[in-house]
């Protein structure tokens, strides 16, 4: 939304179009409100209450043979194909030099260019981390530079584990740490994912390879932390 202001604004009051320009500022500007929007708006999210599963995990569900004593732990990485996140990386300097091969500013060249340069690099960087899942009698545990943090759904609100297939357009509207209609998804590849449902009706996807593995050792787990009870 600023992006428009940003260009409007210094063509106001002019009386010859060819002596409109773009002062470098304006590009700072812009960067800064959308990071100040991101952080109000992450600052604003609800934390996820708790939410215990009732019931074991449906018996036509993937699962180990599993004994009471025995202990099982399973992880796995997944990571983005390189061409993809060699895309993602020249995606903002090519829209960078379209945008600016207009002006007639070598500053407001040199500051796009490496305004540019520096966001498609992180992008390229964040695009290639991989995503590592790890399975135990704690639950299902995330870990990506993507979220910066661990994630941890506990094994008392696991209600299902499967697997689901992750296109190159899918419903969570690309790559990343996304919300969409099935939920919220750790996407780094396209590909089998591990999906896992919360005791109440929330999921979390997430794309690992041998997430068939996965969904299984889960669901053997779930169901003996139910029998316990």
């Amino acid at each position: 939304a600023t992006v428009p202001i940003a260009m409007l604004a210094p063509q106001r009051g002019l009386a010859d179009a060819s002596t409109a320009s773009l002062d470098g500022w304006w590009l700072l500007l812009v960067a800064g409100i959308g990071l100040v929007g991101a952080a109000i708006a992450f600052a604003l999210l609800p934390a996820p209450g708790p939410s215990v599963a009732q019931a074991a995990p449906p018996a036509d569900a993937p699962r180990i043979p599993l004994g009471d004593s025995e202990r099982v732990v399973w992880s796995g990485s997944a990571a983005m194909p390189w061409w993809i996140a060699v895309a993602v990386a020249l995606a903002p300097i090519v829209i960078t030099v379209v945008i600016i091969s207009a002006s007639s500013s070598s500053a407001v060249m040199v500051l796009g260019v490496i305004v540019s340069t520096v966001v498609g690099g992180a992008l390229m960087a964040l695009a290639l981390s991989p995503v590592r899942v790890v399975v135990d009698d704690r639950g299902v545990q995330t870990r990506s530079p993507l979220t910066g943090t661990r994630r941890r759904i506990p094994l008392v609100e696991v209600a299902e584990a499967d697997v689901v297939k992750i296109g190159l357009l899918n419903r969570f509207g690309g790559f990343g740490y996304r919300v969409g209609p099935g939920g919220v998804g750790l996407i780094v590849r396209p590909g089998p994912a591990l999906r896992v449902t919360r005791g109440d009706g929330s999921r979390f996807t997430v794309t690992v390879d041998g997430a068939e593995q996965a969904a299984a050792v889960l669901n053997a787990l779930a169901a003996r932390e139910r029998a316990r009870r």
